[in-house]
């Protein structure tokens, strides 16, 4: 019989995205229940020794989950690149059974934008002005924070699903809209 593989993406961009925040919330996202242990690492480029390495509570259902750097104390320097990375531990004595994704991110200061961001814009224009500074994790954070406060809003959802599109995650805009329609009918 054939066991199906487990999946995870990670919400990031194939380079490194960019933040303007300090402690941002990271999503991933599963299309399917996780039984086994999930890790999150978090490593400075330059280093080492992760910053952060940690078990991640079990999702309760599938779709898109989120890591709160603030829930672990982390703290972004600007300027320094970070890898970031979820695993599914399929075998802890066998490490490269795991499921990895890795994404990478970079907190820069508002100044050092190369497209100027407004100093003041509204909760609604928070995506669309992440979007085209090029601040790819405060786009996700700010459309997703919309999505929370309006769950039934498939607009939202249709705004989110085009980000993800342009980083090659059409299947996961794809999911979350799909799932969403199912539980309104």
């Amino acid at each position: 019989m054939n066991k199906s593989v487990p999946v995870i993406s990670l919400l990031a961009p194939d380079h490194v995205g960019l933040t303007l925040q300090e402690q941002p919330v990271l999503f991933w996202f599963t299309p399917t229940k996780q039984s086994g242990p999930v890790e999150f690492t978090l490593t400075v480029a330059s280093a080492d020794t992760p910053v952060v390495e940690t078990k991640l509570p079990l999702p309760t259902q599938p779709g898109l989950q989120q890591i709160r750097l603030s829930d672990y104390k982390v703290k972004l320097s600007p300027g320094e690149r970070y890898q970031w990375s979820v695993s599914l531990i399929l075998d802890a004595e066998e490490r490269s059974a795991n499921i990895v994704a890795m994404g990478a991110i970079e907190r820069i200061e508002r100044e050092k934008l190369e497209q100027p961001l407004p100093a003041d814009f509204s909760k609604t224009d928070a995506p669309k002005r992440y979007a085209e500074a090029g601040i790819w994790y405060d786009a996700v954070m700010a459309i997703s924070d919309l999505i929370q406060s309006n769950p039934a809003d498939m607009g939202l959802r249709q705004q989110r699903a085009s980000l993800l599109e342009q980083v090659g995650l059409a299947d996961v805009g794809t999911y979350d809209m799909k799932v969403r329609a199912n539980r309104r009918e």
